[in-house]
């Protein structure tokens, strides 16, 4: 056998056992990072969620750390503000958004809490991943979850809204870490972004967008992580991907 496809063959059982063997590691990083998150920086503003224009765009973002504001002390800095934003200077209309997300959301959580929020949406942004990661959960309960999550979303509102899957960032970049634990957080990475491409390929109306890694090096400053630069990165890249959900959404409405 060629080594190439000895090699697709071995990695996913070697990946299985590198996460039994971390996984204790990752569960005591969630305790470390629940702990952690609990007392650091959030919006402390009740900034209105709304951007003034004619026709505007519905969006809905749920989500963990990224959603809930962590790192910054206004809303209008985080990652659903400064999305709506550029997608509102991008299209001159207005952008109406809602906020659905904790430090501590997994799928399993979302899929809860979302429900009574889905109504009317054109596009919603599900931007989940870092507790799933360190709770290690498995590529199965990951795709049930969150076809539990485009199920409840889609029944609220209606078939023609877009839902976009985003890929959770490089969270063991945030902070020093173990290697085999960051090798570990990799691989449970990946997994989670290929089980949501495979989805966005078997679901019509929904897509994937991934973590911008290509401009990461920009977020650190003399070695330090900045949540400021990751929410501002992160919104330029998804704003493009929202714009064109939006596109999309008007399209099948007008073939209706």
């Amino acid at each position: 056998m060629p080594f190439p496809a000895l090699l697709a063959r071995v990695r996913p059982f070697a990946i299985r056992i590198l996460l039994v063997v971390v996984r204790p590691l990752l569960l005591l990083h969630f305790v470390v990072y629940s702990h952690t998150v609990q007392h650091s920086a959030f919006p402390r503003d009740l900034a209105e969620r709304s951007h003034p224009g004619a026709d505007p765009v519905r969006l809905l973002f749920v989500g963990d750390v990224a959603v809930a504001g962590y790192g910054v002390l206004r809303e209008g800095m985080a990652l659903p503000a400064q999305t709506a934003l550029h997608v509102s200077q991008a299209n001159r209309r207005g952008v109406d958004w809602e906020n659905v997300g904790g430090f501590d959301f997994s799928a399993r959580t979302a899929v809860r809490a979302v429900r009574g929020h889905a109504s009317g949406v054109d596009v919603a942004v599900v931007a989940l991943g870092i507790p799933d990661v360190l709770l290690v959960t498995s590529s199965r309960v990951w795709r049930r979850n969150l076809r539990r999550l485009i199920d409840v979303i889609r029944t609220e509102s209606d078939p023609g809204t877009r839902i976009l899957l985003a890929g959770p960032p490089p969270m063991h970049r945030f902070q020093p870490l173990p290697t085999v634990a960051g090798r570990a957080i990799t691989a449970q990475l990946r997994r989670l972004d290929r089980v949501m491409e495979e989805l966005a390929a078997e679901i019509d109306g929904v897509s994937f967008a991934a973590f911008p890694d290509l401009r990461l090096d920009s977020m650190f400053m003399k070695d330090a992580f900045s949540f400021r630069a990751m929410h501002r990165i992160w919104a330029q890249e998804l704003a493009l991907h929202v714009e064109r959900a939006a596109r999309l959404r008007e399209g099948h409405e007008l073939a209706a």
